[in-house]
C-alpha cells in the first residue's frame, strides 16, 4: 500500500522476508501474485526462536491487519503521517510493529537421522546393559517435544516408539527390546543377553 492505504498494484516493489537469529538467518521467495497481494514462502531447518521481518524497497513493513473494518476509521491524516497506526499495530512505545517472534519445532521422525549412543561392543552373559536412542527429524533436530508458534502440540519428547533387535550370528536367534522414553527425544534401551557368541544389532524406528 501507499501511504495513504492505497493497493500498489504494478508488482514492481521488492519486498524481503528475513528470519533470523543470533546463530542462522534465512530470506524467503516472495512471488507477486497480483492486485496488490505479494505471497511470501520460506524454510527453516534448525529449530529454534527467531525474528521474522519485512521490508518493501528497503523499508520496513508494519505487521499488522491491514487497513480494514474495524480498523478503517483510524486511517486518517494527523499532520505528521498519513496514516495513523491502529492500536493493535503498535508496540508498548508507540512504534509500529516491524517484527514477531518464530518458534519453529522440529518435524516428523527420521529413522535415517536417529542416533543412538553407549552400545556395548563386549559384554558378560546376564550382565546388564542400556544404551540411548536420540530421536530427530529428517534435519537433524532432537525431537524433545514443545509447540508451534501457534499454540499447536506437535511431540510431547516422550511418543516415538523404538524397537532394538538383537541376532546371534550363529544361531540366528533373535531378541527384541522395546525402548523406554528417557523425556526430551532420548530413549534408554535396557537388555542383557543370553548366549555367547557375535550379535548384530538393529534399531527400529
Amino acid at each position: 500500500r501507499d501511504a495513504y492505504g492505497n493497493l500498489r498494484v504494478d508488482g514492481s516493489d521488492n519486498y524481503v522476508v528475513t528470519i533470523g537469529n543470533s546463530a542462522n538467518q534465512y530470506t524467503g521467495m516472495v512471488n507477486y501474485v497480483g492486485n496488490g497481494v505479494y505471497e511470501a514462502t520460506y524454510q527453516v531447518p534448525l529449530a529454534g526462536t527467531y525474528t521474522l521481518s519485512v521490508t518493501a524497497n528497503d523499508l520496513p513493513v508494519t505487521l499488522c491487519t491491514s487497513a480494514s473494518a474495524p480498523f478503517v476509521s483510524s486511517r486518517k491524516f494527523i499532520g505528521s503521517l498519513a496514516y495513523s497506526h491502529p492500536s493493535h499495530c503498535i508496540d508498548s512505545k508507540g512504534d509500529p510493529i516491524i517484527s514477531t517472534e518464530l518458534r519453529v519445532t522440529h518435524g516428523k521422525l527420521s529413522g535415517d537421522m536417529s542416533t543412538f549412543t553407549g552400545l556395548a561392543s563386549h559384554a558378560a552373559v546376564h550382565a546388564h546393559l542400556n544404551f540411548v536412542i536420540e530421536a530427530k527429524d529428517s534435519f537433524g533436530n532432537l525431537r524433545n517435544g514443545g509447540n508451534s508458534s501457534y499454540g499447536t502440540v506437535v511431540n510431547t519428547g516422550t511418543d516415538d516408539v523404538f524397537v532394538a533387535e538383537f541376532v546371534h550370528l550363529k544361531s540366528g536367534k533373535s531378541q527384541k527390546v522395546d525402548a523406554v522414553a528417557l523425556g526430551s527425544g532420548r530413549y534408554s534401551v535396557d537388555y542383557s543377553l543370553v548366549q555367547t557368541g557375535e550379535y548384530s544389532v538393529k534399531v527400529l524406528a
